[in-house]
């Protein structure tokens, strides 16, 4: 007997699968810094997957501050 809390798993586990698919297919041409509350630091993010690509260095932080 599947309930509504059930179909919202299974519907976030298949969006899941497609945005991991979006994001592996992405050439991340386009990123910006952007601040992460979750991980409480900067990142490199694709402006088009979201991805979170690498952690800036100090001068590009600066740089992005500036």
């Amino acid at each position: 007997n599947m309930t509504r809390a059930d179909d919202i798993q299974r519907e976030q586990s298949e969006l899941k699968k497609e945005l991991e698919s979006i994001q592996s297919q992405c050439k991340h041409v386009k990123q910006t810094i952007r601040w992460s509350a979750n991980e409480n630091n900067y990142k490199w993010e694709c402006d088009e997957c979201l991805l979170r690509l690498r952690y800036p260095t100090i001068s590009e932080i600066n740089e992005y501050l500036t």
